[in-house]
C-alpha cells in the first residue's frame, strides 16, 4: 500500500484528489475509495476487508492529512527511461519547436491535472520529433503514451519538482526575451513620426508590458 508522496504515481495522486474532493461521498466512503486507489485493489474487496484490517489500512491513510510537499525545482534527467520509452529532456527554450512553445502556453493554464501533459512537452523519444503524427512520419510517435507514463511512472514528488523547475526556467527565458523585444519597440517608437504606424506599434508596446507583469506575478 502507498504510504507517502514520495512512492505515489502522480496519476494516482490526481484520482486521489477526486476522491477527497468528491462531495457526493460520506467521510467513510472517501477511505474506502482512497484504500482502493492506494493498495490497488477495487473498493469491492476493501468492503470485503475484516474490520480490523479495515482500521489498519485506513490509519495508513494518515499521511494524506497534511498536502503534498510544496515543489522543490528539480530537472528530470537527461535521459528518462519509462513506458518503455528512452526519452530525453528538452529543457532549452531554445532546442523546441513552436508546436512545443504552443503546447506549453495552453497546458500551463490548465493546473495540476495537466503536468503529466506539460512534462510530455519536454520529453521526447530519440529521433521523434514533438508534434508530428500519422503511421507514414518516421518522426512520428505517441504523445499520449508519453502523457500516460509520466502519470503512472513518475511520484509525486518527481512531477510537480519537474513542474516547478519548467515553470521556473520557461519564465525566466520569456521574461529575458520580452525584456528585449519591449527594447526594440522603444527604439522603433523614437524614430516614427507617423501615428498610423507609432499607434500600433504603442499598443503592441503595453500588450508587452502586460505580459510581461504577469510573469513575474
Amino acid at each position: 500500500m502507498i504510504t507517502s508522496y514520495d512512492t505515489m504515481p502522480f496519476g494516482i495522486y490526481l484520482k486521489v484528489l477526486d476522491v477527497i474532493e468528491d462531495k457526493d461521498r460520506s467521510p467513510l466512503d472517501v477511505q474506502v475509495g482512497l484504500i482502493a486507489l492506494l493498495d490497488g485493489t477495487t473498493e469491492d474487496e476493501v468492503l470485503d476487508l475484516p474490520v480490523p484490517e479495515f482500521h489498519k489500512r485506513a490509519a495508513q491513510l494518515a499521511f494524506l492529512e497534511a498536502p503534498a510537499p510544496d515543489p522543490k525545482p528539480v530537472p528530470l534527467p537527461r535521459v528518462l527511461n519509462i513506458g518503455g520509452m528512452d526519452l530525453r529532456t528538452i529543457d532549452d527554450p531554445a532546442a523546441m519547436n513552436t508546436s512545443q512553445f504552443v503546447d506549453y502556453q495552453t497546458l500551463v493554464q490548465q493546473g495540476r491535472s495537466a503536468w503529466p501533459a506539460l512534462l510530455a512537452v519536454f520529453l521526447v523519444p530519440y529521433g521523434k520529433t514533438y508534434g508530428h503524427s500519422g503511421d507514414d512520419d518516421p518522426k512520428a510517435y505517441d504523445i499520449e503514451a508519453v502523457r500516460k507514463a509520466v502519470a503512472e511512472e513518475l511520484t509525486v514528488v518527481q512531477v510537480e519538482g519537474a513542474a516547478a523547475f519548467f515553470l521556473n526556467r520557461w519564465r525566466r527565458q520569456l521574461g529575458r526575451s520580452l525584456t528585449s523585444l519591449n527594447r526594440r519597440v522603444r527604439r522603433l517608437l523614437r524614430t516614427v513620426k507617423d501615428p498610423s504606424l507609432s499607434t500600433p506599434l504603442r499598443k503592441q508596446l503595453k500588450d508587452l508590458e502586460e505580459l510581461g507583469a504577469g510573469l513575474t506575478r
